[in-house]
């Protein structure tokens, strides 16, 4: 009795055409994808017209087809294939993963400004979990806003063009506060690689900053700032600054620059270690935290600094001479 294993000659065929298709396509701009996304159906036809020819030309009794294992574990792998490969298509995630393949990374700008309203007093800059960021102080009457956006797109035309439909930030009112939430959304592969801030002097500014290192220039700040966040932060201020600094951090932080420190009593702070036990003692939690202050001219406005994860990120404050 002769045996026949079904599929053999569908699956060379398929490998013979599959073969043939991507040597062509490395002589064409159109991806190959595309055409075996359009064309995989064509297995079925194959496979079908080999049992149907087989079973015609072997009509005997003792040469009629049998189907081992090997060939029917490939139809019904084929056969889940190909139903898979539909739902896919319906659902859209041929096109998606199409797309994706296809795509390019591209990193390009964008600026934005916000015109405040006279009775806007303070500002909130909302940046956990973000990109770079940094902050400088300006004596105009709106913010600027700068990003570098990255985008995966099939062109640079394209990604300019999805960038045109997205802003680096979003806006809310509460009152006379603004709130800046800082973050493109993720959807059609847009996202921030790092952003560029700067705010009127006058305003009240409140960062909460997360784990997204940032990075402060401030000039002659004429109202309160509260920085509040886990991250790495580095703020230079003008030589003219008429402000009061104060900072609580957990007690194996260490506060950095050369701005010299004190305790709520006065009395001096190291500025390298910012406390008065060893560095190599461990805190424990619960411990509480360092409460350090420095004046800065008359001290007329303040500036506070909120630390509360027990990590080694770097805080360093410093003053233009």
């Amino acid at each position: 009795m002769r045996q026949w294993r079904v599929g053999t000659f569908s699956m060379g065929l398929l490998l013979f055409c599959t073969g043939i298709g991507l040597l062509y396509a490395q002589f064409q701009p159109t991806p190959v994808v595309s055409s075996i996304l359009k064309w995989w159906p064509v297995i079925f036809i194959i496979l079908g017209v080999e049992v149907l020819l087989q079973s015609y030309l072997n009509k005997g009794e003792e040469s009629r087809i049998k189907y081992d294992i090997f060939s029917i574990f490939i139809i019904f792998f084929i056969v889940m294939g190909g139903m898979g490969l539909q739902v896919a298509s319906k659902a859209g995630l041929s096109n998606y993963i199409q797309e994706n393949i296809n795509a390019k990374r591209y990193i390009l700008p964008a600026n934005h400004e916000i015109a405040l309203d006279k009775d806007i007093q303070k500002v909130v800059v909302e940046a956990g979990f973000g990109p770079h960021l940094k902050v400088r102080t300006g004596t105009g009457d709106s913010i600027q806003c700068h990003a570098e956006a990255e985008i995966r797109a099939q062109s640079e035309a394209q990604a300019r063009q999805l960038l045109q439909e997205k802003t680096p930030l979003n806006t809310r009112r509460n009152g006379h506060t603004l709130y800046l939430n800082l973050g493109f959304s993720p959807a059609n592969n847009c996202y921030c690689a790092a952003y560029s801030l700067i705010l009127p002097e006058g305003l009240a500014v409140e960062v909460e900053h997360g784990d997204t290192p940032v990075q402060i220039t401030a000039g002659h700040i004429s109202n309160d700032w509260l920085i509040r966040g886990d991250g790495d932060l580095n703020i230079t201020l003008a030589p003219q600054s008429n402000l009061m600094l104060y900072a609580l951090v957990p007690p194996n932080q260490q506060l950095k620059g050369n701005i010299s420190w004190t305790s709520p009593e006065g009395k001096p702070l190291k500025v390298d270690l910012q406390k008065e036990k060893d560095w190599q003692e461990e805190s424990r939690p619960g411990e509480e935290a360092i409460q350090a202050q420095a004046q800065l001219g008359e001290g007329r406005y303040k500036m506070t600094i909120i630390h509360q994860r027990h990590e080694e990120n770097e805080i360093s404050v410093n003053q233009l001479p």
